[in-house]
């Protein structure tokens, strides 16, 4: 007799490449579908796994009933860190006086989105 487990597989993956695509494919349809919809399109995922797959894989967040990207991503955090030390760096060397050479604009990183609001999306 052997005591020692034998090695096995375990449950094999259902989350590939080719099925991340078609959960973006399918998001990007339509950002309004929800976790449950998407597990009837692909009844062979568990929800947690298309939960996974729009989270982690795709890096996806629920915003006002709509699945988007999510904005701030870690180099994203470091570029607007860097230039708010950049910022206070100048204020100290040129105090109330910077004020007068900066312009303010609006950025959007994301492409336009009409967003509802939730109740709107009811």
């Amino acid at each position: 007799m052997n005591v020692h487990d034998e090695e096995c597989s375990g449950h094999p993956t259902v989350i590939t490449d080719e099925l991340t695509e078609n959960v973006n494919a399918k998001i990007c349809e339509n950002r309004m579908l929800t976790i449950s919809q998407l597990s009837i399109e692909f009844h062979f995922v568990l929800r947690s796994g298309i939960y996974d797959i729009l989270t982690e894989k795709l890096g996806y967040r629920k915003l006002c009933s709509r699945w988007v990207p999510k904005i701030l991503t870690e180099t994203r955090k470091e570029k607007c860190l860097a230039a708010a030390q950049t910022f206070l760096r100048c204020y100290k060397n040129e105090g109330d006086d910077l004020w007068k050479h900066i312009v303010t604009s609006d950025e959007m990183w994301i492409s336009y989105l009409n967003v509802k609001t939730q109740q709107q999306s009811m």
